[in-house]
């Protein structure tokens, strides 16, 4: 069976035989359609999930106010394409102010909005340190000497908090090479925003790319509902979908391109979100509250009174997060309550409403979080970036070497795919 334009399943904007198909609607695939579409090229965007967007969804009807699944932060200032176009449309786009209450077994840090950064700063020094002797160690080798009493802190915040990854797995040179960022909110969701800026693209949703076939002179793609040909293909799953074979090649792809989706290897990082009838603790809108403890599975961090709401991000990352997400949700939703309840109390259980959590590490069609590089495998993300047979393009917030894990990352990435195929095919 072929894609036919009369198909209720098909919109008839798709082709079953378009210039360029793109696998996956996430912000790389709405970023490589707008690029192509708009040099006049016949495109089709297949989407496996049910809406566009990838792991930067908006949920508008679980809690009182919209709550971002995945994606919260726009990362990086004016480098993202985002915080310009929510501007230009309409979207109230803000400062992320860095307010911080920071918490040593519970008690209050009084200087700990100063204490943060002066902790990040030392410790991005003993990176930088190490990557520029050019050994592509890991983190946690690279700071081993660093020794201040709450470093224990600063390890969370880089590893778990932010890379969803304990340091031993996060390669120093790929570290080193993220750019620095400014980060901003969007107040009716990042998710919102990306999907107004996909929404005119032709995509077919619920539609599950199973296997490429690029022996013949077009591609052949087979999916679950049918087979569809093109010129070339941009592939913008995350490496976890990929190194997990559920997209089978033929012939099958070179190793090096294997072993580079299994080292630029995803994370694990998780929301769990709690609605309050009334703002945590008084706290300013989006607070972060940082606790440290003992024990690592105990310090946690989390995102009070998001966009002046009573909604709270409660995150959690690495080996913790992978395995919460094997327990249900309302266990999780426990586990949050209960290290809040460490700091404030169980007058919290006064004000709590409900709560939810994501589940990326157990999704079929993302497989984690988000990608970096584990010790040793800095280089093979170049790898990851290059086209096969100048017919098959990878693209995605893992293909951006500077800044990967991000939806400005992966934005850029599917417009730079775009780009190079366009430079082959005219």
């Amino acid at each position: 069976m072929g894609f036919t334009t009369n198909s209720p399943d098909i919109p008839s904007s798709i082709s079953d035989h378009p210039d360029i198909v793109i696998v996956g609607a996430g912000a790389a695939g709405i970023s490589a359609g707008h690029t192509l579409a708009g040099k006049g090229y016949d495109i089709a965007i297949l989407e496996a999930s049910n809406r566009i967007g990838g792991r930067v969804w908006t949920d508008q009807a679980t809690f009182s106010t919209p709550c971002d699944m995945g994606a919260h932060w726009l990362h990086y200032d004016s480098d993202n394409f985002y915080k310009n176009y929510g501007e230009r449309n309409g979207f109230d786009i803000y400062p992320d102010n860095l307010n911080v209450a920071l918490y040593n077994h519970g008690q209050i840090v009084e200087n700990g909005s100063e204490l943060i950064p002066e902790l990040l700063g030392l410790m991005d020094q003993a990176i930088q340190e190490s990557a520029d002797n050019g050994s592509d160690v890991s983190i946690a080798d690279a700071t081993e000497n660093f020794d201040h009493p709450m470093s224990s802190i600063a390890q969370f915040i880089l590893g778990p908090w932010t890379m969803g990854k304990e340091l031993e797995n996060l390669s120093v040179l790929d570290y080193a090479s993220m750019k620095d960022s400014i980060d901003w909110y969007c107040k009716e969701g990042f998710g919102t925003l990306v999907a107004h800026y996909g929404s005119k693209l032709p995509v077919s949703l619920d539609t599950i790319v199973e296997a490429i076939d690029w022996r013949g002179n077009d591609l052949r793609i087979s999916t679950s509902k049918g087979n569809i040909l093109s010129k070339a293909v941009i592939v913008t799953v995350s490496t976890g979908v990929l190194a997990s074979d559920a997209i089978k090649f033929n012939p099958a792809l070179p190793a090096e391109k294997l072993e580079s989706f299994d080292s630029i290897s995803m994370g694990c990082y998780e929301h769990i979100w709690l609605e309050f009838s009334t703002p945590i603790a008084g706290l300013k809108p989006d607070t972060y509250i940082l606790n440290l403890t003992d024990e690592p599975e105990s310090t946690f961090g989390a995102s009070a009174n998001a966009s002046g709401s009573t909604l709270t991000y409660f995150d959690v990352g690495g080996q913790i997060a992978d395995e919460l997400s094997r327990h249900s949700k309302a266990d999780r939703v426990n586990f949050a309550l209960d290290r809040l309840r460490s700091i404030f109390g169980s007058e919290i259980d006064q004000t709590f409403i409900k709560g939810s959590a994501s589940s990326w590490a157990t999704d079929p069609l993302t497989v984690g979080s988000y990608a970096s590089a584990q010790p040793g495998a800095f280089r093979r993300r170049d790898v990851l970036r290059e086209s096969i047979a100048d017919r098959i393009f990878f693209a995605g917030e893992a293909c951006h070497q500077t800044m990967f894990a991000s939806v400005a990352g992966a934005h850029l990435s599917g417009r730079e795919a775009a780009e190079q195929l366009l430079e082959i095919i005219r």
